[in-house]
């Protein structure tokens, strides 16, 4: 009697069955072979072999996924590939960024390069046709604080930081270095200012440290109560400010032309609490200055004073 194989269940003969029971079992376990192994007949070239369920030997012949990768290969930015095996790509632009901060720009048609990050204070320009950095022309702005090259003061203390020069009960103030041939017009703007005392407060042009004490000519208004006109042809001095006394002033001043090598101009507007005030003056040598004092007779003054350079 025909019994079975252990994994599929084939029917086999025995030993012991007559010579047709084994040819009975023999064509049975013929016939269980091709049943089950009918799932691997046939098929065509290039196709693979596929399970179709959880089912021993539950096969199908399909088609390779068209989908399937065959080569990896790398392309503009990428670096790596290949055909087989794991396969590692790597992103080129990111492999060349070294430091915080980095910029790439493109060269040409596909390619890069890497700038480095700029310093402080820096911006970014264009230089020989390519990104780069670049410290910002201190003449770019409109208008640009001038630190004085050295100041002189009689009084208690005055200093210069970052352009801004802070004064205390000086009778005197002389800025030096703050005109130069890089601009032709310069704005003075001295707030706040106060004074000890009610008396005028003047000012005068420099040249290499050494104030000039003639030329000046002046037209003033001041109101108040009233109006009232002054005008000094060719005095020692320039008007500049209206003794504001202990209430707090303030003077925006024009300075035309002071570098150059003809008259220098001057449009001074000045305020007080209850007072305004003005003038205008010139000074009518050629000398080319290059710094202002400022003083007063008595008592002493106290505030700001700042000078800009106006962009040409």
């Amino acid at each position: 009697m025909a019994t079975t194989t252990t994994n599929f269940g084939w029917d086999i003969p025995q030993s012991t069955d007559l010579v047709k029971d084994g040819a009975t079992a023999i064509a049975a376990l013929g016939q269980d072979i091709d049943t089950a192994l009918v799932g691997l007949k046939g098929g065509t070239t290039g196709q693979i072999l596929s399970k179709t369920s959880g089912t021993d030997l539950a096969y199908t012949w399909i088609t390779n996924d068209v989908g399937d990768i065959t080569a990896v290969t790398a392309g503009t930015g990428i670096s790596g590939g290949g055909t087989s095996g794991a396969v590692t790509i790597t992103n080129s632009m990111a492999t060349a960024i070294t430091t915080s901060g980095d910029t790439l720009y493109g060269t040409g048609s596909g390619t890069f390069s890497r700038l480095g990050i700029g310093s402080t204070g820096q911006v970014l320009t264009v230089a020989a046709g390519i990104p780069s950095w670049a410290t910002p022309s201190s003449t770019t702005p409109g208008l640009n604080l001038i630190s004085p090259s050295s100041i002189a003061f009689s009084g208690t203390s005055a200093s210069t930081s970052a352009g801004k020069t802070v004064f205390s009960a000086c009778t005197s103030l002389s800025l030096n270095g703050v005109f130069s041939s890089t601009y032709d017009n310069y704005l003075i703007i001295v707030a706040p200012f106060t004074q000890s005392t009610d008396v005028m407060n003047f000012m005068r042009l420099r040249a290499s440290g050494s104030d000039t004490t003639s030329g000046y000519n002046n037209a003033g208004w001041y109101q108040s109560a009233g109006s009232a006109w002054n005008t000094n042809p060719d005095v020692t001095d320039a008007y500049y400010h209206q003794q504001p006394g202990t209430s707090q002033g303030s003077s925006v001043i024009n300075l035309q032309n002071p570098n150059l090598s003809f008259a220098t101009l001057m449009n001074n507007q000045r305020a007080k609490v209850g007072q305004g005030s003005g003038n205008v003056s010139s000074q009518s040598g050629t000398t080319q200055f290059d710094g202002l004092t400022i003083y007063q007779a008595s008592g002493n003054f106290t505030g700001t004073i700042r000078v800009y350079g106006i962009k040409n």
